[in-house]
């Protein structure tokens, strides 16, 4: 099948806030297509859960991605860490999951990264710190509504260092967004998803400087009164991640020509 026609990638606000639209028709046939046809995948996908969130929400994330690219459970790890109170004590976790992840393949490991909030910028944690993290690689990584210009609830509620790292202008802020201008800081791709009406981080800091934010619209009053913890499941944005990840054109590079 080529490429699907029919997406529309709107500039909205700012030539870096890309709006990301296509008929539900367009996205089931697409879900169809890629559903019958799984693809190998260059590099294994770490899925990356988000602020004390349960396990379930980066299993169910893997589970839709896999199901539309290689298909293969081996391909995936899911690593959550409800119990860190710290950015970098998550990272920690994270490091010992891959440690013990594939123990017949030791050595660096270059991975593509899937993460929900959060997880977003634990991984670009651990992307900024090389030598302390020399056996992964993170190749690219695709963020759903992280908070990479800081929440704007924490301006007001911060339980937990965690919290107050994303609080907007935080030391680990302006690190993480220093090292993004250092190619050996930070991954090869960045790619940001957002979807509309995200009181929890504030839509528009859903991408660092720099990058374009990739957003859609709410679908319903439950995506619409819980955007920050539904967009994950938005079809069309998992639609988008299945395609790179299957090294096929973004939904934003198809043309609308039919």
């Amino acid at each position: 099948m080529a490429d699907a026609p029919g997406v529309s990638c709107s500039v909205a606000d700012s030539s870096q806030r890309l709006e990301l639209s296509a008929p539900d028709s367009l996205i089931n046939a697409e879900l169809h297509r890629m559903r019958g046809d799984l693809r190998p995948l260059v590099r294994p996908v770490v899925v990356l859960g988000g602020w004390r969130s349960p396990h379930f929400m980066a299993g169910a994330l893997a589970r839709r991605i896999r199901s539309l690219t290689s298909g293969d459970r081996g391909d995936f790890l899911c690593v959550s860490y409800p119990l860190a109170a710290s950015v970098e004590s998550a990272a920690s976790a994270v490091r010992r999951r891959l440690g013990r992840w594939r123990p017949e393949s030791p050595g660096l490991r270059e991975v593509d990264v899937v993460a929900i909030s959060m997880g977003g910028l634990v991984a670009r944690y651990i992307a900024s710190h090389p030598r302390e993290y020399s056996e992964v690689r993170i190749c690219r990584l695709f963020t759903f509504s992280t908070p990479h210009a800081g929440a704007m609830l924490a301006r007001w509620i911060r339980p937990d260092r965690a919290a107050a790292a994303m609080m907007p202008g935080s030391p680990l802020i302006q690190q993480l967004h220093e090292a993004c201008g250092d190619p050996a800081r930070a991954p090869e791709e960045i790619v940001c998803y957002v979807q509309r009406l995200d009181w929890w981080i504030g839509t528009w800091n859903a991408a660092p400087p720099g990058h374009e934010l990739r957003w859609v619209r709410t679908r319903g009053p439950f995506s619409a009164a819980f955007s920050h913890f539904s967009s994950h499941r938005h079809p069309t944005l998992i639609v988008d991640v299945a395609r790179r990840l299957r090294g096929e054109p973004g939904l934003d590079q198809v043309t609308s020509a039919a």
